[in-house]
């Protein structure tokens, strides 16, 4: 269990089912070429798993009919429906189910061979070659 918005969060194995949270849009700065904000809870999360940046994680978002609509990694969970995979669940008569979303911490035993867009694109193809269907099918191959 870990606390995240003075909420006890369910960890089976080194996977956070996160329920019930409000997630901040993290802040991107063109001109440095960086985030300057993101939500606090990802620091929460690179204390607990001692990772070395709080965007080493990988997160799945699933839709109000059980559908797994994305794999993506980073520091930008959100439910908005104007980005690509918002859209495309949208085009398939589904709506995001905002009560929960699926965390993996990258482990920097993990992090030290691969890099964190490598690994993203792992699960999503191991997902797909097991017959998970994806509905942002290419979010995991950016």
């Amino acid at each position: 269990m870990m606390e995240l918005e003075k909420s006890k969060q369910v960890i089976i194995d080194s996977c956070i089912v996160a329920t019930n949270l409000k997630w901040d849009n993290c802040v991107f700065d063109k001109a440095s070429n960086k985030y300057i904000y993101w939500d606090p809870k990802y620091d929460l999360i690179r204390n607990k798993f001692n990772l070395k940046s709080p965007s080493d994680i990988i997160w799945m978002k699933f839709t109000n009919k059980g559908h797994l609509g994305v794999v993506s990694r980073g520091f930008d969970i959100n439910f908005d429906e104007k980005i690509s995979s918002g859209i495309l669940v949208k085009e398939v008569g589904e709506k995001w189910d905002n009560s929960f979303v699926l965390i993996f911490p990258l482990l920097a035993e993990l992090t030290d061979k691969y890099s964190c867009e490598d690994l993203e694109t792992a699960v999503g193809n191991y997902l797909i070659s097991k017959g998970v269907p994806i509905i942002d099918f290419y979010s995991h191959n950016n």
